[in-house]
């Protein structure tokens, strides 16, 4: 079998950097694509797997430091979850992964040590906080990591595995809900019972990387079937307040056409339907909601459908076998798994 030509840079690099002909840092795209005699798109894709395996560490505009860290962790039987939620209270009745996690740790015999990043933010961005923790590493929940931050970890050889989809460039171990399948499937399901005017409403998204894919993926969806329309995809740049139903019902109520159908990427049809039935918007014939139900608490009803439902139990079960898996392999390469939803056909017809 013919190896490509990037497949082949890439052996080449990894044996010069096992062979100390470079030392700290790679040289540049630009002075490799030469030295190579290939464009700096395909050098830039044979420098991809060397990332996945931690062997070398992208660092903004400068270029690519190598990593020969050989850090040995102690084994402490401890696991750190850092999450991010504005409430100050460890509720485990109503955090969908956490709950879930923390069990599948302790049947193991592991012990959670809970962080919450939500008041200390900036507490946590000196690299040395996260070597000198007495844990065996992190899992990363509730968007409480950064692209900066996870390329710090991969330097220093620091375990951890992040319950959220990360760019590439990072290198990093995910688990992540396949979100961009299960709205192509929603959306397939309402066009073929006639809905043209489709809109879908997010909640905040921490992560920026994380809204990038949702934004290009519901855009790049919609504009296969020529129904995409700008002002019906609304996810927010800023956490809204506590009333943050309301705030995004506003939003649809204030367009000069409001949508045919909803989808919610959320549990808020209740506080939706009263706000537009306020606008004088009768139910069930003027719009038709469905949800991506992280509690399943609604049932089947007149114009709302819990379509989309999260399997919390399962993701967190992924993300901890493949902590296991890094624990015991510290140099594998990079594993990213997307878990499908749990879909219901959504019902009716225009």
């Amino acid at each position: 079998m013919q190896i490509s030509k990037h497949t082949e840079i890439t052996r080449q690099i990894e044996k010069s950097i096992r062979d100390s002909e470079y030392d700290e840092m790679l040289p540049t795209v630009r002075l490799l694509s030469d030295r190579f005699k290939v464009s700096t798109r395909t050098l830039s894709k044979a420098l991809k797997p060397l990332v996945t395996k931690g062997l070398i560490i992208p660092d903004g505009t400068r270029g690519c430091l190598i990593n020969r860290q050989q850090h040995i962790r102690p084994q402490t039987g401890i696991v750190g979850i850092f999450y991010y939620s504005d409430s100050d209270k460890l509720d485990f009745g109503n955090a969908t992964l956490l709950a879930p996690l923390k069990n599948a740790i302790e049947q193991d015999g592991y012990k959670p040590l809970f962080m919450n990043a939500y008041h200390n933010i900036n507490d946590f961005g000196d690299i040395n906080f996260w070597k000198s923790n007495w844990v065996d590493g992190y899992i990363f929940i509730y968007s409480a990591i950064n692209k900066k931050l996870a390329c710090s970890l991969k330097k220093y050889a620091v375990p951890f595995v992040v319950a959220n989809s990360l760019p590439p460039e990072c290198g990093a171990n995910w688990v992540e809900f396949d979100s961009a399948k299960a709205i192509r499937q929603i959306v397939d399901s309402l066009y073929a019972k006639g809905y043209r005017k489709i809109g879908i409403d997010f909640k905040y998204i921490q992560m920026s990387s994380h809204s990038d894919y949702i934004k290009d993926s519901w855009k790049k969806i919609t504009s296969e079937k020529n129904i995409y329309r700008e002002d019906y995809f609304h996810l927010p740049a800023e956490k809204p307040g506590m009333r943050f139903a309301e705030e995004h019902a506003g939003y649809f109520l204030q367009l000069p056409e409001i949508p045919e159908a909803l989808i919610l990427w959320h549990p808020g049809a209740e506080i939706f339907e009263r706000e537009f039935a306020r606008a004088g918007i009768k139910y069930p014939d003027d719009i038709f909601f469905v949800e991506e139900d992280d509690y399943c608490h609604y049932k089947p009803g007149q114009n709302r459908y819990p379509v989309c439902l999260a399997r919390y139990d399962l993701l967190a079960r992924e993300a901890w076998s493949l902590f296991k898996q890094i624990k015991a392999n510290p140099e594998m390469e990079a594993v990213n798994k997307l878990i499908d939803f749990e879909l219901n056909p959504a019902p009716g017809n225009k």
